[in-house]
């Protein structure tokens, strides 16, 4: 973020941070995505400000004629119109994964009932409009890393299908050079894509990581249909040439927001949330949000005092807030978001005398949310732990992200689904390489 003086935040940033310590009495609040929308009818005009009667006769005639055609021309829809980004899936790039996250109907915060497919629909595949996921695990396991293949993934997903669109409605009759593609993508395909917003409070998303994750997975996607179909139209032999215009139109849909403190989290946040509303607060078109990570900058250390976690608190509460806004399930779906957040692991100490004795002495819990320790009966087990629901809520995923086996592949396991995903009582675990993008490989167990 720019724009910051020397010896200090912005000013408004940190007018947010001075709030965190300020006590607030507990008020039920309408979440701001069900708020009415404000409207913009101007007030009627006080009688002493309207314009006196002789001025209105010794206007010109011809003026006003003119004027009344233009105010009775009706308006042009098509030109008016905003363009809304296709409501298509997030897919994760588990194919496991994907398919038992695709039995879900639809996604979404306050989201009434049952959202379960029936048997005989259609298969789908991914996360639908308005998920959250939250992963978590140990440093250095992959968590920016998966989250940011998501982000690519999803603006490729966005870019075929507006491709595939593109080819059946302008024909198969294309130029054939290359200045030519850039300006036909330009003019026909990135207008109707979606995009992604990448938050990233520690310095883990760098340009060189994003460019070359764009590369690999246009790589992985030049033998698609869509890409096949345009390389036939612009009358090109070999698909590498298409490689650059792919990769210019991915990158262009990402976009990087760097927030070094709380109250630059605090403040984007809030204004992105303000966007349901039709505030402008994000890009347009934007189908997905990543925060990584969002327990970076909510650090309390072991001293801390009573009022510094309780302000740690009200911040959490308020970013969730702004997070579960954004993905409301009574937003129309085209406007719905779907988010991802990674966090940290901390350790917990249990403090018990026969842990102890048995050598134990910490485990590693989710560093943010309500974690409880499990009753002391014999032995101590680290898997009789609570992590509760995730971070984001009832409606939201939580994936675990670890070490296993010999080899030390990383694996997920699905720790908390949401509660209107009817799966069976087994968890799901699935083995995977972390660069699947990059090396094209995947396994299961």
């Amino acid at each position: 973020m720019h724009g910051r003086e020397e010896g200090g935040g912005w000013a408004p940033l940190r007018a947010a941070e001075s709030f965190l310590g300020t006590p607030r009495s507990d008020v039920q609040m309408t979440p701001l995505s069900q708020m009415p929308v404000p409207q913009t009818q101007e007030s009627p005009t006080p009688a002493w400000m309207e314009r006196p009667t002789a001025l209105l006769e010794d206007e010109d005639e011809e003026a006003e004629e003119t004027w009344g055609d233009v105010m009775d021309e009706p308006e042009d829809e098509d030109e008016i119109a905003p363009i809304t980004r296709a409501s298509l899936r997030l897919e994760c790039g588990l194919p496991k994964l994907d398919a038992f996250a695709g039995t879900m109907l639809t996604g979404g915060a306050y989201a009434p009932g049952e959202m379960q497919q029936h048997p005989g629909d259609e298969a789908r595949l991914g996360f639908p409009l308005g998920s959250a996921l939250e992963i978590v695990g140990p440093p250095g396991i992959g968590k920016t890393t998966w989250a940011l293949q998501m982000a690519v993934g999803e603006r490729m997903h966005h870019i075929l299908h507006s491709l595939d669109l593109a080819l059946d409605e302008l024909g198969s009759q294309l130029e054939a050079e290359q200045d030519a593609w850039d300006e036909w993508l330009d003019a026909n395909v990135v207008p109707w894509c979606a995009q992604a917003v990448l938050v990233d409070t520690e310095g883990s998303i760098v340009p060189e990581r994003i460019v070359q994750m764009a590369r690999s997975t246009v790589q992985k996607h030049l033998d698609a249909p869509s890409v096949v179909r345009w390389m036939s139209a612009c009358g090109a032999s070999d698909t590498n040439r298409m490689r650059p215009s792919l990769e210019r139109c991915v990158l262009q849909g990402l976009h990087v927001v760097r927030a070094t403190s709380l109250g630059d989290l605090l403040a984007f946040l809030g204004v992105a949330a303000s966007s349901v509303l039709k505030v402008p607060g994000l890009p347009p078109r934007t189908s997905l949000l990543v925060v990584d990570s969002i327990s970076f900058l909510l650090h309390t250390h072991a001293q801390a005092s009573r009022e510094q976690r309780k302000s740690r608190a009200d911040a959490l509460a308020n970013l969730v807030q702004a997070l579960t806004t954004l993905r409301d399930f009574y937003i129309p779906e085209h406007d719905r978001l779907t988010v991802i957040t990674t966090a940290q692991m901390a350790t917990r100490m249990p403090g018990d005398r026969r842990t102890a004795e048995a050598g134990i002495e910490s485990v590693l819990v989710p560093s943010l949310g309500n974690t409880t320790a499990p009753a002391m009966r014999g032995s101590f087990d680290t898997s009789a732990y609570d992590w509760g629901t995730s971070l984001l809520g009832r409606s939201a995923w939580r994936f675990l992200l670890f070490y296993h086996g010999a080899q030390a592949a990383r694996h997920v396991y699905i720790q908390s689904r949401p509660e209107s995903h009817a799966a069976p009582a087994s968890d799901l675990c699935i083995g995977y390489r972390i660069n699947w993008f990059l090396s094209n490989e995947s396994m299961a167990v």
